[in-house]
């Protein structure tokens, strides 16, 4: 199946994109603590997580504009997914008519590739790191504190979307509690 190649496409252009982009650390990610040959380890101060969006069209057009070179590749498959019935193959961008869509899971993709078998070569390494450079831009990402009570409701086919590293306050009756729920 022949795939067209990259075009700039527009805010008033159908839903752009299923992406899903990973950004900040793992959730959980223990703070650095203060220790040393005889002193107690402080736990780190609880730090809220803050929830990171990113307009699809707007990464596809900056890759267009200033990594015109990494958008051939993000067009052809990559390994996403691992275990069974997890498995598939599918660009970071593609085109259904005149909708532009995409999946994008950094680490995913990584773990995906390692599970197939199939290293990622240097070529896919920096057209992932192109996507990664834009998406670390400030001017792209946009910062929400979500707060006890706060509900986002966001299209997966049109909102990159991930957060920054948390650490949850020392007691149990404070920790983060975040419910997702995906609608067809």
């Amino acid at each position: 199946m022949e795939r067209p190649g990259p075009q700039r496409v527009g805010l008033a252009d159908p839903p752009a994109t299923r992406l899903l982009a990973r950004t900040g650390r793992p959730a959980g990610t223990p703070g650095a603590g203060t220790g040393g040959a005889g002193r107690a380890r402080r736990p780190a101060p609880a730090r809220r997580p803050e929830t990171l969006l990113a307009s699809g069209h707007t990464v596809h057009n900056r890759l267009l504009t200033d990594e015109p070179w990494a958008l051939p590749r993000l067009y052809q498959d990559f390994h996403f997914g691992r275990g069974t019935g997890l498995d598939r193959l599918r660009p970071v961008f593609q085109r259904h008519g005149a909708e532009l869509r995409g999946h994008y899971n950094r680490r995913g993709i990584e773990r995906a590739h390692q599970g197939a078998g199939v290293p990622l070569p240097s070529d896919d390494h920096a057209a992932l790191d192109a996507v990664d450079r834009i998406l670390s831009d400030p001017h792209t990402v946009l910062h929400i504190p979500l707060r006890p009570g706060d509900l986002l409701w966001l299209d997966n086919t049109v909102v990159l979307h991930g957060r920054t590293a948390f650490t949850d306050p020392p007691a149990p009756s404070a920790h983060r509690c975040l419910a997702r729920v995906w609608a067809d």
